[in-house]
């Protein structure tokens, strides 16, 4: 096993999925910025919104208002604001 990856510690299941869920955020919020947001992208991001990690579902919450202010695109507004309601 790589250095890297054990001092990470991302053999942790916990640990590999809290990462994963930044990955995923952090591909959205350039997604926003660009204007293209696939849906599939879209419905693992409100997926991890109600993960039973609490750290997870935070995280992504947090990230609603990073979205709402670089958002142009109609549809995926509207999807966020539909999520929300």
């Amino acid at each position: 096993m790589p250095l890297l990856y054990k001092m990470v510690g991302l053999d942790n299941t916990i640990t590999s999925r809290r990462v994963s869920a930044n990955i995923l955020a952090a591909t959205l919020n350039e997604g926003a910025k660009n204007h293209a947001v696939p849906n599939s992208l879209l419905h693992g991001f409100f997926s991890l919104c109600q993960d039973t990690d609490i750290v997870i579902a935070r995280r992504m919450l947090n990230n609603y208002h990073f979205l709402f202010q670089v958002v142009k695109d109609d549809y995926f507004e509207a999807q966020l604001s539909s999520e929300v309601l």
